[in-house]
C-alpha cells in the first residue's frame, strides 16, 4: 500500500452567500436566517449622489410586491423646490436619458410617492432617475426599484424515487414572470422553513450543504458549476441511496445573492431519495476514532479495505463559525485506491469540528461508511475584516486573503451589512486585497494569525473615478453570466 500526503487549499464555498444571513447551528442542525434585502447602500453618502445636480436624501431600501397597491415610499431630494419626475429603464442606463425610456406618472417638489401597484409596475429590477421637470440636464444618480413576485417557482424535478442509471438528476422548476434569477439549494437531510409571525419565511433548518446554485435559467444538472460564481461547489459529494435528500428553490432579484426572497408564497422543501446499485460491504472507519481530539500537523485517514472495489472517495465535512454564521459543508475530497491518505492538516485546518466519510466504488455500484465526527485542535486563530469608505461601512466587499506560506488563495470572503467579515485561519502569515463594484482595488497588504488571539484589520476603501456598468443579454433578451466584455 502506497501513503498519499495531500496538500490542499481549504474551499470555503458556502461562505460567498452566507457572509450576510444569520446562519446558526440548533441541536446540531445548520440554521439559515435569510437576511432582509437591503436596496441602494451607500447611494445617499456617495460622492456621484452629493456631486450630482439633483440630490437624492430618501430612496426606497426594501422590495415591493407585484400587484400591492396599499405600500408606498418617498423618494425626497434637493433642492426641494425642484419638481421632478422619475424615469426609469430595465437594465442600468448611466444616467443617459435614452436609457430610461419609461416615466412615472407620480411627480414632486423636492418630494414624490412611489407607489408600484398602483404605477402598474409589474415584477422585475427597475434602474431609476430623477429629471427635473423644466430642465432634463438635472439628474440624480441611478437608483433601483425591485418589484417583487408574489408567486414562487413551481419545482418540476427531481422529486420521488430518482434513477440515476441516466446520469446525475436535472433540476428543473416552471419560471416566474419577470424574476431575473434563482437561488437553489440542496441538503442532505430533512429540512423545514422557519416563519414568523406574519407567515413570511426568516430561515431554513436542517441544512447539510452539499450544492448550491444561482442562475437565470429553470434548470441545471447536479453537480454543474453555479453560473453566478457564488459557489465553488468543488467537492461536490456522490447522491447516496437511503439518504432523504431536501431542496427548496427560491426567486433572486440579483446574481449576487444579497436579494434573495421568498415571503410572498408558501414554500416548502421538496425531497427526493436515489435509486442506484450498491456494494454489499461498506469500508468500516479505522481512523481518527470517532469524537477523537487530533493536534498533530498531519491527520492519517484509515479503513479498512472493500473487496472488488477500484477506487475510494475520501470526503472532509467541516462546520465553522464565520460572523455569527456556522455552516456545514463538503471542503475536501481526494480519490484513491488506497486505504490510507495523510493529510497535511497544520497549514489548511482550524481549530473546530469535522466529519468523515468514505465511498466505495467499481463499475457496479458504490456503497458508504458512516458519517464520523473528529475535532482538530491545531493552532488557530481569528481574522476580523473591517471595510470602510467615506460613505461608511461597506458590505459585499470580496476580501481575497492568501497563504503566505505556500502561496495560495483561499476562497474570498464578504463583508455583512455592517461592513465585517470574521473567520478562523491556521496560524501563519497570510495578505490580503480587497475589492468591490464603483471602489479602487485596494494594494495586497499583511496580516498575521497567532494562536487563540483574533487579529483586527481595517480597511479603507475610495470611490472609483469612473465605473463601467451594463448588461449582457443572448439573443431573446436574457441575461448572460460570466462574459467577458
Amino acid at each position: 500500500m502506497t501513503r498519499k500526503s495531500i496538500r490542499f487549499t481549504a474551499c470555503l464555498a458556502a461562505l460567498l452567500l452566507f457572509s450576510s444571513p444569520a446562519y446558526q447551528q440548533e441541536k446540531g442542525r445548520g440554521k439559515l436566517h435569510f437576511s432582509k434585502p437591503l436596496l441602494n447602500e451607500n447611494i445617499l453618502r456617495s460622492k456621484q449622489n452629493l456631486d450630482a445636480s439633483i440630490v437624492l436624501t430618501k430612496v426606497p431600501r426594501d422590495l415591493f410586491i407585484d400587484g400591492d397597491t396599499k405600500t408606498e415610499r418617498d423618494i425626497e431630494w434637493t433642492p426641494s423646490n425642484v419638481t421632478c419626475v422619475l424615469r426609469y429603464g430595465t437594465r442600468p442606463g448611466d444616467r443617459d436619458l435614452a436609457n430610461y425610456p419609461f416615466t412615472l406618472n407620480a411627480t414632486g417638489t423636492g418630494r414624490l410617492t412611489l407607489n408600484p401597484g398602483k404605477e402598474n409596475l409589474r415584477t422585475g429590477v427597475y434602474y431609476c432617475i430623477l429629471v427635473a421637470e423644466n430642465d432634463s440636464s438635472l439628474t440624480s444618480v441611478e437608483f433601483k426599484v425591485i418589484v417583487q413576485a408574489n408567486a414562487v417557482a413551481v419545482a418540476r424535478s427531481p422529486l420521488g424515487k430518482v434513477d440515476l442509471q441516466q446520469g446525475p438528476p436535472l433540476f428543473s422548476w416552471d419560471p416566474v414572470e419577470g424574476v431575473p434569477y434563482y437561488f437553489l439549494l440542496l441538503s442532505e437531510g430533512p429540512l423545514s422553513i422557519d416563519r414568523d409571525e406574519n407567515g413570511k419565511i426568516v430561515g431554513v433548518t436542517g441544512v447539510n450543504l452539499i450544492w448550491q446554485v444561482i442562475t437565470p435559467s429553470t434548470f441545471v444538472r447536479y453537480g454543474d458549476p453555479d453560473p453566478s460564481g457564488n459557489f465553488i461547489n468543488a467537492h461536490v459529494p456522490p447522491l447516496l441511496p437511503n439518504i432523504e435528500y431536501n431542496w427548496i428553490i427560491l426567486n433572486s432579484y440579483s446574481a449576487e445573492g444579497d436579494l434573495i426572497t421568498g415571503d410572498v408564497a408558501p414554500v416548502a422543501p421538496l425531497f427526493f431519495e436515489v435509486e442506484r446499485p450498491t456494494l454489499p460491504t461498506p469500508p468500516r472507519l479505522l481512523q481518527p476514532a470517532a469524537d477523537q481530539v487530533v493536534t498533530g500537523n498531519t491527520i492519517s485517514f484509515r479503513w479498512n479495505p472493500v473487496p472488488n472495489v477500484t477506487h475510494y472517495r475520501l470526503f472532509l465535512y467541516e462546520t465553522r463559525k464565520v460572523s455569527t454564521n456556522e455552516i456545514s459543508f463538503a471542503m475536501w475530497s481526494q480519490v484513491t485506491s488506497d486505504t490510507e491518505v495523510e493529510l497535511q492538516a497544520k497549514d489548511f485546518l482550524v481549530n473546530t469540528g469535522y466529519h468523515w466519510r468514505v465511498v466505495a466504488e467499481n463499475e457496479n455500484g458504490l456503497v458508504t461508511s458512516e458519517y464520523r465526527p473528529f475535532t482538530y485542535g491545531g493552532p488557530s486563530g481569528v481574522i476580523q475584516f473591517f471595510v470602510t469608505s467615506a460613505e461608511g461601512p461597506l458590505s459585499r466587499v470580496k476580501l481575497e486573503v492568501r497563504n503566505e506560506a505556500n502561496s495560495e488563495l483561499l476562497v474570498p470572503f464578504l463583508t455583512d451589512s455592517l461592513g465585517i467579515s470574521e473567520t478562523v485561519l491556521p496560524v501563519g502569515e497570510y495578505s490580503y486585497t480587497a475589492s468591490k463594484v464603483g471602489f479602487v482595488t485596494t494594494q495586497r497588504d499583511n496580516f498575521r494569525i497567532n494562536d487563540g488571539s483574533t487579529t483586527f484589520v481595517t480597511v479603507e476603501m475610495a470611490r472609483a473615478s469612473t465605473t463601467l456598468s451594463g448588461r449582457v443579454v443572448d439573443e431573446t433578451g436574457r441575461g448572460l453570466l460570466d462574459a467577458t466584455v
